[in-house]
Parts: structure tokens; C-alpha cells; sequence
């Protein structure tokens, strides 16, 4: 596995990108995105103000306190094509979910979100910098 931490973005951007905001149209076989898990976050797909309440919510940290320069993490984390056949899904949430324990990444939102787009199973993690 490796980790690509991704800089510089706010949280809308991130979630965007990750839950492929062009590919809204397409049929779900061609959205390329799967939801994994989250925590902190009322994840539910659906209406049209479903990513708008997500990022609301992976703010929410923030909002307590005096704005930091880059309030949003987001990190992929990249496997073999090898592995896809045992990496299932549970298997790359835990995976997410050490990777998150050891960083220190705990008491924040955030989003696990699985893309299938390229020959490498991955896994992008959005979540709040402030806990």
C-alpha cells in the first residue's frame, strides 16, 4: 500500500472530486465511486442537497474555533492491481481505518470513499484536520 497525502484543498473540493460531482448523471455502474464508511458525517446519497450537508458537517469542527489555513486532509491510499482480488471492501475500510489510528487522525469527521476508475484499487479519506 501507499499513501498519497493530497494538499491544498477545501473540503468541497476534496468531496467533490472523490464522489465524482461530473459523473452525477451517469448510471450508477458509471459513477466509479463507492461509499465505504464514515463517522461524524451523516452519509446518505440522494436528494439535492446531499453534498452540500456532507461538507456542512466535515466543517463542523471548525466552526468553533478561529479558521486554520488548510482545514481539510485528504489522502489516498493506493494498492497493487494485484491485490484487488482479496482486497475487499471491508478489508480496505480496516485498512483506512489503521492508516487513520496510526496518523493520528481520530475525534474528526470524515469519509472513506472507494474509486474504481484505474487498474489499482484505492480508497480516498476526506476528512476534518481539527478534532
Amino acid at each position: 500500500m501507499m499513501a498519497k497525502i493530497i494538499k491544498n484543498n477545501s473540503i468541497s473540493t476534496c468531496l467533490n472530486y472523490v464522489t465524482r460531482l461530473k459523473h452525477d448523471g451517469r448510471p450508477e455502474i458509471k459513477r466509479e465511486w463507492y461509499y465505504l464508511g464514515s463517522d461524524g458525517v451523516r452519509f446518505r446519497e440522494g436528494g439535492r442537497e446531499w453534498r452540500k450537508r456532507v461538507i456542512n458537517e466535515l466543517k463542523r469542527p471548525n466552526a468553533q474555533r478561529n479558521p486554520i489555513k488548510d482545514p481539510c486532509g485528504h489522502t489516498s491510499l493506493e494498492f497493487k492491481p494485484e491485490d484487488t482480488a482479496i482486497l475487499t471492501d471491508e478489508l480496505m475500510l480496516k485498512i483506512a481505518d489503521e492508516y487513520m489510528e496510526k496518523m493520528g487522525i481520530k475525534n474528526t469527521p470524515y469519509v472513506i470513499v472507494k474509486h474504481v476508475n484505474t487498474s489499482h484499487p484505492h480508497c480516498h479519506i476526506v476528512f476534518s484536520r481539527v478534532d
